[in-house]
Order: structure tokens, then C-alpha cells, then sequence
């Protein structure tokens, strides 16, 4: 799908070889690009929207094949998501036994053990929102902090704020 020499923004990167992974994606060895692996290399689709786009695609966002084909690169065939939408639109429905979610549960928590590992954890100072929530109450506070409520009220359980004199 590449050329040789492609140009993402005003960096122009080579090209040195080629391989599919044992999933069929295809991988390119870009050695000069940010972005590249250990061993130097980064898969195809992103480097042919990252070409489209002119600019680099951040680990925050996934590039998904519309028709399900791993190594048909073509630009109509890709959508750039978020990681979370992509994870939804490709395992809504699928089927799991029993153990395989057990264990998909099990992995998570074991990530997750550690707050600072979710995606979705931000830091929030404390006194801040504490002051913030006591004068606007909580739909104010989740659109100022683009958070849940259930994250607003496990923050306040967790410095010792009880609902009662929050507002």
C-alpha cells in the first residue's frame, strides 16, 4: 500500500522492509518513527492514515478495518477510534465462555489494582473539587471534571467528605 519513502507532516521516513504478524496485520520497519517499536517496526494501517492525516497517531487512538480484512490497508477501509470505542465496535457481541471471562475479569483487576494504571484515572486536587462540588452541587462537578458521579462520590468517600455537608 506504501510507497517506499512516505512523508507524514514535514518528516519524511524510509521504508527498510516488510513482514505480517502471526495476527495478519502487516508491519512496515520504520526505524526513524517515534512511534516504532523495539524492533523497529509500526503496522501499515496506521502509517497510511498517519500519511492521510499528515500527522502522527498517539497511543490513545486505534485504527480499525472497516470490513474485519487485517491486511487490506486501503484509506476507505480505515477509521481512526479512540481505544475505547475501538474496543467496544470490535467485541460487542462476541460470545465468551465462562472461564474466557474470568479471566479477561481476573487480567483487569490485576491492571487495575493500581488506580494510577486505569486509562480513566485523573488526578483531581482535592480541596478544588471539594470547594467546587460544595457551590455547584453534582452535575456541575461532572462536566467540569468530565467524570462519572460514581468517580465524584468515591473521591469524596475517599477524603473523608461525607454527602451530608457537601451541600
Amino acid at each position: 500500500m506504501l510507497n517506499r519513502v512516505i512523508l507524514i507532516g514535514e518528516d519524511e521516513h524510509r521504508i527498510t522492509g516488510k513482514k505480517r504478524t502471526r495476527k495478519g496485520y502487516i508491519a512496515c520497519c520504520v526505524k526513524s518513527h517515534p512511534f516504532a517499536g523495539k524492533d523497529g517496526y509500526v503496522f501499515e494501517h496506521r502509517l497510511v492514515v498517519e500519511q492521510f492525516t499528515g500527522h502522527y497517531l498517539t497511543a490513545e487512538y486505534d485504527v480499525h478495518h472497516i470490513n474485519g480484512v487485517k491486511d487490506n490497508n486501503r484509506i476507505e477501509n480505515l477509521e481512526v477510534l479512540a481505544h475505547a470505542e475501538h474496543t467496544i465496535k470490535t467485541h460487542r457481541g462476541l460470545k465468551r465462555t465462562r472461564s474466557t471471562r474470568d479471566k479477561l475479569s481476573e487480567k483487569a483487576k490485576q491492571r487495575f489494582r493500581d488506580k494510577l494504571n486505569h486509562p480513566m484515572f485523573q488526578q483531581i486536587p482535592q480541596e478544588e473539587m471539594i470547594d467546587f462540588y460544595r457551590k455547584n452541587g453534582i452535575v456541575k462537578t461532572v462536566e467540569k471534571y468530565k467524570v462519572t458521579k460514581r468517580v465524584i462520590y468515591n473521591r469524596l468517600h475517599e477524603w473523608g467528605v461525607t454527602l451530608n455537608n457537601a451541600k
